[in-house]
């Protein structure tokens, strides 16, 4: 009896999700970081450069999270 109403509670979780959506949380952040003062540093400078090399490197997390959404309510 025990089981079955665990087994209502918590559903069958998909584990490599948890994972990918940590590591799409840490991309996230270094996004916003990498491109926090993006715009205020002039174009030629090597700092742009490296900010623009994170910025995008770090643009897969956004449709991770897309596909994560579709894929827990899609099922």
């Amino acid at each position: 009896m025990s089981e079955e109403r665990e087994k209502i509670i918590l559903p069958d979780r998909k584990i490599y999700l948890d994972y990918l959506r940590v590591f799409a949380i840490f991309a996230m952040i270094m996004l916003h970081v990498a491109s926090q003062n993006w715009a205020y540093i002039n174009v030629n400078s090597s700092t742009w450069q490296i900010f623009n090399f994170f910025d995008g490197i770090l643009r897969w997390c956004v449709p991770i999270f897309v596909m994560i959404s579709g894929n827990l309510f899609f099922g």
